[in-house]
């Protein structure tokens, strides 16, 4: 899950880069502020919009685990002889990438505390300190909220808080903050325009573009392209809003301009700065900019054909996401299949035989026949169980939930049990085609039923007393891989002699449970 919401994140990172290039592009000479607002916007939602469709890229082989032998007979030899600097190299790279997430998620949360609290006092002071709005700054309020078609006039407060007029949400009711000094200051045909200002943020809902980049910045604080797209926001937002009040009211331009310098100059220097999460008069920043581009306007109405080609262009990078193509291995038989298939081929032969013999019938032959294709079926051999666990391991180191040095060590220790195991299997195999001669001798009449009975009984005993050997020789491999684990652990400070003689005393128990 956490790799994941890594890996979801970095993609996006990526992925918003190309979007990040073309909005500065429009945006470089200021011509069209809303489509360059509209990208920067889209930069922002990108990054916290999670993908629904990969872009596949070619696969690379991963440089977690090499490729290990499937062959347990030599694996476990191949295993010891990796490249140390490489375990090394990869171990510390996971430590890295660890230490890195640590990092993100820590400062995620710092911020998202940090933010909120920040929000929640901001909020309380702000009420405490607000009083209603006169009833001329109410009744200009309608005028200007009729023209600029709001269904609904905001809550409107002034305050004795050196704070810039600025809007203010957090959810339920929009309330507009006007500080009273510009009221003592300026006459009402200037600090008009200041409010005009903020209730057309309100009518272009600039208040909920906040939240997205609150939302942006908390979970990509550590990106500078995040910070680049939330300042450029802002500041194609204030000329957007400024072409929505001049082309609305159809005021002289330069008057607009005068108004906005004044109220600022009346309020500089703010005491204190707000959340992130308000919407000032002069949030955008580059003041001489903004200037330059109200005295320049001629009042037109905004390309809403070019708006709504660009949305439908760049929406198209929302539900992508960067997959890589898994590498495609080429199915190959092993010289154990192979083996395999040739041992069933010659029972086959040998039953067919029989049957022209006259030694078999064909009920018997094709019972044969389908036991022997049973046991195949059943039987994947130890290829099969060491390539799943290597594919697993693989996928736990991948994963972070274990070391490569650690799957190695695991890999090791199942290619040992499965070269004890496939030694243990012709044993077999030879005991069960003794003792197949045996009945067959006992059937053609070539030795009595009490010799067969016999023999039967002294191959057994055989065959038990090798495999108790086995056993035994297994046993004695854990303890001596147990005692070498103690040593180590002992020479590197991990744990005492004495508790490791007691560990390596209990585990001697459980091996051989009938020695005292």
């Amino acid at each position: 899950m956490l790799n994941s919401l890594v890996q979801t994140g970095i993609t996006n990172a990526v992925i918003v880069i190309p979007l990040a290039i073309l909005a500065l592009l429009v945006g470089a000479k200021n011509k069209h502020p809303h489509i360059s607002h509209l990208l920067w916007l889209l930069v922002l939602v990108k990054l916290i919009t999670p993908p629904f469709f990969h872009l596949i890229i070619p696969g690379t082989p991963s440089p977690v685990l090499n490729p290990l032998p499937l062959d347990p007979s030599v694996a476990s030899s191949t295993i010891l002889s990796l490249d140390s600097a490489a375990n090394n190299l990869n171990q510390k790279l996971l430590s890295f990438k660890i230490l890195l997430t640590g990092l993100w998620f820590t400062g995620t949360i710092v911020l998202f505390i940090f933010s909120l609290t920040k929000a929640f006092f901001f909020h309380r002071q702000l009420l405490a300190s607000c009083q209603p709005a006169p009833a001329e700054v109410k009744k200009k309020a309608r005028q200007l909220v009729s023209a600029l078609k709001l269904k609904k006039l905001p809550t409107i407060h002034t305050t004795s808080a050196s704070l810039t007029p600025l809007v203010w949400w957090l959810g339920g009711r929009i309330h507009l903050v006007l500080p009273q000094r510009i009221l003592q200051k300026m006459p009402p045909h200037e600090w008009q325009w200041g409010l005009a200002h903020e209730l057309a943020h309100i009518k272009r809902r600039d208040y909920l573009v906040r939240w997205i980049e609150w939302a942006s910045g908390l979970a990509f604080w550590w990106n500078p392209l995040m910070w680049l797209a939330r300042k450029k926001l802002r500041a194609a937002e204030e000329i957007c809003t400024d072409s929505l009040v001049l082309n609305t009211f159809q005021t002289d331009a330069r008057s607009y301009a005068q108004s906005i310098l004044n109220t600022l100059e009346a309020l500089a220097p703010p005491a204190f700065r707000p959340p992130a999460m308000a919407s000032e008069i002069n949030s955008g920043g580059n003041l001489e900019k903004r200037m330059k581009h109200i005295l320049n306007q001629t009042p037109s109405r905004k390309p809403r054909i070019l708006q709504i080609g660009v949305l439908l262009a760049s929406t198209a990078f929302l539900p992508l996401g960067i997959a890589q193509a898994e590498e495609e291995k080429p199915k190959r038989k092993t010289n154990l299949e192979q083996a395999n298939k040739e041992r069933a081929k010659a029972a086959f032969q040998k039953i067919r035989e029989a049957v022209a013999a006259g030694d078999l019938t064909k009920e018997e032959a094709a019972k044969k026949m389908e036991a022997i294709k049973k046991q195949a079926q059943r039987d994947h051999g130890p290829r099969a169980k060491y390539a799943e666990a290597e594919a697993k391991m693989k996928a736990a180191v991948e994963a972070g939930k274990m070391t490569r040095a650690q799957a190695e060590e695991r890999l090791a220790r199942l290619a040992k049990q499965l070269k004890a195991a496939s030694k243990k299997k012709p044993a077999n195999d030879k005991m069960r085609a003794v003792a197949e001669e045996i009945e067959e001798a006992r059937k053609a009449g070539k030795i009595t039923a009490e010799e067969a009975r016999k023999k039967q009984e002294a191959l057994r005993n055989r065959f038990a007393d090798s495999g108790k050997d086995n056993d035994q020789r297994m046993r004695r491999e854990k303890y001596a891989d147990a005692e070498r684990k103690l040593k180590k652990a002992v020479e590197a400070g991990e744990i005492s002699e004495k508790a490791a003689k007691n560990r390596l005393m209990q585990f001697k128990k459980r091996l051989w449970p009938d020695k005292e």
